[in-house]
């Protein structure tokens, strides 16, 4: 019976014609190798007729959240926690800021907080705070509800969405765009008076709020709102959207997008898009909430039923409009003006773009499948030149931070011509951080042994205002099973009890587990529990990678119940009596 215990980073974004720009890291690192962070979202909420005196933000692979700020920023920065590190954590993002406003942002992490950064003057932040001073540093907010999944900054108010569809809003209310049947301003998140909500939407540089119901119904309050009837202005509850015809609501939408479309100075065009399919194909609607829509619903395209059903809307500009597919292709259409009658225009498909979403704002921003994206068709690449690239010296691949590994590797730290890195390290982790010695040539490396190397390092690039950190775990040993040998096959009783547990001095940070296979190959993990005779290989690993095989003999070998000795007993030969009582000589007793 065996019974088994288991126990300076910078950014730069590069647009030109052809390939996406790469940065020059030096002979060491070959361009190919390093690229530039994929993008998995973007942002954007602006004024201008082109790139925008607003902000342009990304979110990368690597879940960072950085942005453009105005027309003349060549280098982006990264939107920081409160311990001045790039927030690394966040999964969906939206931000805004002109310059007539300061600009806000929100975002949502995995842990399920959110995450906000800019002006807090109107409560903003949903903490129950307000603030004239400026925060470039996100703060941590615990949303009080479960299951947020998406989120959405406006000019003076944020708002997100849960899963079961309630819309909370915190910020300014001046216009009635908390949607709760008050003007008056919360700094604490406020439900607003809809649910089943899928999607939210909000105009650039004014304070309009639309919203998608599941059922395919739309919603419209705030400064500029429209029940595809008549305007209304500064409207405190969220009131449905008839169709064109007047007399019935607005039905069968699939998504909505006001993100693309202006307000404000280009006023004309404050409106809401929505798209939706049917057996006739797309069509395209738009509702006017201005003295030129008034208002009103109106049909500005229509496509064949040959197109792709629509998956997400691009905003519709005043000349154009454009879809993404479920096939994922872009469908474009050079459209239709608003402000006259004439002709609708079908979408045709733009090849070979594989998209995954698209904003037009008389300039046209597309980020594919693959991460790269695109503004007015020429690449745009995001290069972080601070950029911790660690690899596995065996065989070269990835070394991910946090990782415990058993082997040696190496860190090459990519920095840009312009950027000055400073390096601190705690060792260990925890411990006061003092001065990098070991960085040679941008390059740290390390060699896996016997003893447990847990350190932390803080890399800053002092000109471009970021940092981030690294933490490297390694540690090279042999697992150890009590006093069993690894050399030699162990011959042991099926009553023998075999514990399986690392040494005290690594029990806070390693951990072992274990397989075992008998004669016949068939390997289980084993946990506790009795075993037959038998022959047994029991194989232990850690959480490095380091593993031993150790290989058991199992033997049924009764315990004895008492000691025996000759020289005390008599033995009587019972068919001689001449023999009584006579003494036999010393002998030894051995299990069969």
């Amino acid at each position: 019976m065996k019974k088994i215990i288991a126990t300076c980073l910078c950014l730069l974004i590069g647009i030109s014609i052809g390939i996406p720009m790469v940065h020059d890291v030096g002979s060491r690192l070959k361009a190919a190798e390093y690229t530039g962070e994929k993008i998995i979202d973007f942002d954007y909420f602006g004024t201008d007729d082109n790139i925008g005196d607003g902000r342009m933000y990304f979110l990368t692979e690597d879940h960072m959240v950085i942005y453009k700020a105005g027309n003349n920023a060549i280098i982006p920065k990264a939107i920081l926690n409160q311990d001045g590190q790039p927030l690394d954590n966040i999964i969906q993002m939206s931000g805004s800021g002109i310059s007539l406003y300061k600009p806000n942002g929100i975002a949502l992490g995995n842990d399920g907080m959110l995450y906000i950064w800019g002006d807090n003057t109107y409560g903003q932040f949903g903490n129950g705070t307000t603030s004239t001073e400026y925060s470039d540093k996100a703060i941590k907010i615990d949303p009080g509800v479960p299951d947020v999944v998406s989120v959405l900054s406006t000019l003076k108010t944020n708002f997100f969405v849960t899963a079961s569809g309630d819309v909370y809003a915190s910020g300014d209310n001046t216009n009635g765009q908390l949607g709760n049947s008050s003007t008056e301003s919360s700094s604490t998140f406020v439900k607003a008076n809809i649910d089943n909500v899928k999607k939210i939407t909000s105009n650039l540089g004014a304070n309009n709020i639309y919203a998608l119901k599941k059922d395919g119904t739309v919603y419209s309050w705030g400064e500029y709102a429209a029940d595809g009837i008549e305007n209304a202005t500064n409207v405190s509850s969220p009131m449905q959207v008839y169709a064109e015809n007047k007399v019935d609501y607005l039905t069968g939408i699939i998504d909505i997008s006001a993100r693309g479309i202006r307000g404000i100075e280009h006023s004309h065009t404050v409106g809401l898009g929505m798209i939706t399919s049917n057996e006739d194909g797309v069509a395209y609607y738009y509702l006017g909430t201005n003295s030129n829509g008034k208002g009103t619903v109106r049909k500005i395209i229509t496509g064949d039923s040959s197109l792709a059903v629509p998956k997400s809307l691009n905003a519709i500009s005043g000349t154009r409009a454009t879809y993404i597919g479920e096939d994922n292709q872009v469908y474009w259409s050079s459209g239709y003006n608003f402000k006259n009658s004439g002709e609708y225009y079908v979408p045709s498909k733009l090849h070979p773009y594989v998209a995954k979403k698209m904003m037009t704002y008389e300039f046209d921003l597309l980020l594919l499948d693959d991460g790269n994206a695109y503004i007015q068709k020429n690449p745009l690449g995001i290069i972080v030149p601070l950029k911790i690239i660690a690899t596995k010296t065996v065989d070269g691949s990835a070394y991910a931070s946090k990782e415990k590994y058993n082997g040696n590797i190496t860190m090459d730290i990519i920095l840009s011509n312009s950027a000055s890195l400073s390096c601190k390290v705690e060792n260990p982790v925890g411990a006061e951080a003092t001065a990098c010695t070991n960085v040679v040539d941008n390059r740290i490396s390390h060699t896996s042994n016997g003893q447990r190397k847990y350190f932390k390092y803080i890399f800053e690039s002092a000109s471009h205002s970021f940092s981030t950190s690294f933490i490297v775990d390694l540690y090279k040993g042999k697992p150890v099973l009590g006093n069993y040998s690894d050399s030699k096959v162990n011959s042991v009783n099926k009553t023998d009890y075999i514990t399986i547990e690392v040494p005290d001095a690594q029990k806070e940070w390693n951990h072992y587990s274990a397989t075992i296979t008998d004669s016949s190959g068939k390997t289980d993990e084993f946990t506790g529990g009795t075993l037959n005779t038998g022959s047994y290989t029991i194989n232990i690993t850690d959480s490095y990678g380091n593993t031993q095989d150790f290989q058991f003999d199992v033997t049924d070998k009764p315990t004895p119940t008492g000691d025996f000795t000759p020289s005390s007993t008599t033995l009587t030969y019972g068919d001689n009596p001449t023999k009584v009582n006579q003494t036999i000589g010393a002998f030894s007793l051995q299990y069969p």
